[in-house]
This record gives C-alpha cells, sequence and structure tokens, in this order.
C-alpha cells in the first residue's frame, strides 16, 4: 500500500524542517561578501583601453602563453576551438594571438590543434614539463566543449612562428573603409624553455 501525498511532509523535508543536525549560515557581516574589497590591485575603468590592440604584430618568432581556450560554432554550424596566446617575448609582449580550430570542416585546422595540444607544454608541481596531449584521451573522439570547459590548456607554453595573413577591409564609422592587416600563425613550435619531447 502506498502512502498518501502529503505535501506539507515533502516541503519539511526539502527545508530541513524538524531536523536537529541543521547547518546554520553565519549572519552576512561574517561572509567574504560583506567583506570590504581590498583597492590595492583594482582597476581605473577611465584609464583601462577600450579593446585589445588588434593590429598585426611584427613577423617574426615569439614565446607565448595560452590565455584562454573557448568553445564555439564555426560558418558551418560544426564546434571549433578557439585558442587565445599572450605574447610573452622576447617583443609585443602582452599582445594577443588567436588560432581558431575548426578541425571538423577543414583538415589542415585538425593539424593545427593536434600540433598545438603536442607542442603546447606547462609545468607540473615538480616543474616538468608536459604537452597539453598527454591529458587528452586520443583513441576517442575530441570533445572540443570538455576540452574546454576543463581549462588543461589554461597556462601552456609554445613558440608562434607568426606571419602576416590576408588583410580584412574594416568599414570605419564615417563609411569609409580601411584595410587592415592581420597575423598568421605559420608554425607553432616547442616552448624554449623547460622542453620536454615526445617520443
Amino acid at each position: 500500500m502506498t502512502t498518501p501525498y502529503n505535501p506539507d511532509e515533502e516541503m519539511a523535508k526539502m527545508t530541513g524542517q524538524g531536523q536537529t543536525n541543521k547547518t546554520t549560515t553565519p549572519p552576512p557581516s561574517e561572509t567574504r561578501e560583506a567583506q570590504p574589497l581590498n583597492q590595492d590591485d583594482a582597476i581605473i575603468l577611465k584609464d583601462t583601453k577600450d579593446d585589445f590592440d588588434r593590429t598585426a604584430v611584427p613577423s617574426g618568432m615569439y614565446d607565448a602563453i595560452i590565455d584562454q581556450s573557448n568553445f564555439d560554432f564555426d560558418k558551418n554550424g560544426k564546434p571549433q576551438v578557439t585558442f587565445v596566446e599572450k605574447i610573452t617575448g622576447p617583443a609585443q609582449e602582452g599582445r594577443m594571438i588567436w588560432i581558431r580550430c575548426a578541425a571538423r570542416s577543414y583538415p589542415a585546422a585538425a593539424i593545427t590543434l593536434k600540433k598545438l595540444l603536442t607542442r603546447s607544454q606547462k609545468p607540473d608541481a615538480k616543474g616538468e614539463y608536459h604537452s597539453i596531449i598527454e591529458s587528452v584521451d586520443t583513441a576517442k573522439p575530441f570533445d572540443e566543449k570538455g576540452f574546454c570547459d576543463s581549462g588543461i590548456a589554461i597556462g601552456a607554453e609554445n613558440r608562434l612562428n607568426i606571419g602576416i595573413g590576408k588583410p580584412w577591409t574594416k568599414r570605419n564609422d564615417d563609411g569609409s573603409t580601411t584595410v587592415v592587416p592581420t597575423n598568421k600563425v605559420k608554425d607553432i613550435l616547442y616552448p624554449t624553455s623547460g622542453t620536454k619531447f615526445i617520443k
């Protein structure tokens, strides 16, 4: 025989009423959100740039670190990963380079993705460098969203051979147009320090 549904009883179960070992929430004054913010590293919005510097960096070899790996869809509606790399030297420090890998749509993008995962490395707790691909199951279909959500690529170092790519035409507010040069990543190499080569 089934017990008849009692909404009051169900609500008491969900809210924990009648339980003796209830955890208490600290008053708002004791929570982290209520504490005054430390302003030592606060930003001043009027001094902050409106956008990244998107002008092309000069052709050359640059050390870089993966700052972001973002999941989205390409123009064919297929999943892709966009890596945002921050240049760390020897020049153009802090500049951003975007590497879009639509591996399901373009075979060349699949090669770029594998090269980036193999040659981008990050140190473990002992300071030994390991390629990102060691954290990916290469025998299974690559899960772009799961990879980006895991964040395993963030902080990995590599070296980029950057050239000048196909320029694009930017439409200005006054209706005129400007031809803007872009960068193209010609190759992705192992980082210069702490490299552990895959055999």
